[in-house]
């Protein structure tokens, strides 16, 4: 005759031999999930990944510093050396041919900022050319304006640019000046623009918020930037983020961007100052 207790044992073993199973098998599914892209993005992509950690326990996302930028994320992505890209631009045809899947996440107003300088009144878009050319060189109370430069290339020149044929001429202007400060990327921009005084440059209100920035923005064409003015077209300019996978992307990263374009990850964005894409 069977030993009752015997019995109960053998099958708390079969239990808990099962359940090991089972955890060990979830486990061997789980994937770390590598992140990159524009320095705009690391903020936001550290925010929506720690949301996305309390909401699921089997992917966990890793955003990979210092930002590798529109291109590099891009090219790792294609190498198969990163998983996701946050893109602040579309991809050339070229880096087309080596990527897959792309949504636009969201946008972020993109305007000038300064740590201190005084301009009431703000810039227009001839006075920003001035800038740049170097005929404006003092704020309203006679404080020099610091220039802040990106690289020639980078999202954020090419949008200075784009705001007329002055600020695209005053832009080829600047880059022959001597003695500019260049900030590399999205997060030194900010730093210089927080630390130096009499400071002038090109930024997203998205990042200060994300940062806990102090800087000031400044009026363009008498338009204050923000998320709510980009949203109600009251304000041109804004920053795009695309998130672009590999042509094969794995079940985790399918899972991530689709938590990317979720409800809960909106409110993330606009609480961040961004404008959803699909909102």
């Amino acid at each position: 005759m069977n030993n009752p207790k015997c019995f109960q044992f053998n099958r708390l073993v079969r239990v808990l031999f099962l359940s090991a199973f089972f955890l060990l098998a979830g486990t061997a599914q789980a994937e770390v999930i590598r992140v990159s892209g524009v320095g705009l993005s690391a903020p936001l992509m550290q925010r929506l990944a720690a949301a996305y950690g309390q909401k699921q326990t089997i992917d966990s996302v890793s955003v990979v510093l210092p930002p590798l930028g529109s291109t590099g994320s891009m090219r790792a992505v294609s190498n198969g050396k990163l998983d996701l890209a946050i893109a602040g631009r579309l991809p050339t045809p070229e880096e087309q041919a080596g990527i897959g899947q792309m949504v636009e996440l969201a946008r972020t107003a993109f305007g000038f900022a300064t740590s201190d300088g005084n301009r009431p009144n703000g810039v227009t878009a001839d006075a920003v050319a001035d800038i740049y050319a170097g005929r404006l060189v003092r704020w309203d109370d006679g404080q020099p304006i610091r220039l802040i430069m990106r690289p020639d290339r980078e999202s954020d020149t090419i949008l200075v640019r784009q705001i007329s044929a002055q600020t695209d001429a005053a832009m080829t202007l600047a880059a022959a000046r001597k003695g500019l400060l260049v900030a590399n990327n999205d997060l030194d921009t900010i730093k210089l623009l927080e630390s130096v005084p009499g400071s002038f440059g090109p930024t997203a209100t998205g990042l200060a918020r994300l940062q806990g920035s102090q800087i000031i923005f400044l009026a363009l064409n008498g338009v204050l930037p923000s998320a709510k003015a980009v949203a109600e077209g009251k304000y041109p300019l804004s920053k795009p983020l695309y998130a672009i996978a590999a042509r094969q992307p794995s079940e985790a990263v399918k899972r991530f961007m689709a938590f990317l374009q979720s409800a809960e990850a909106r409110e993330i964005m606009i609480a961040a100052d961004f404008v959803p894409a699909n909102q």
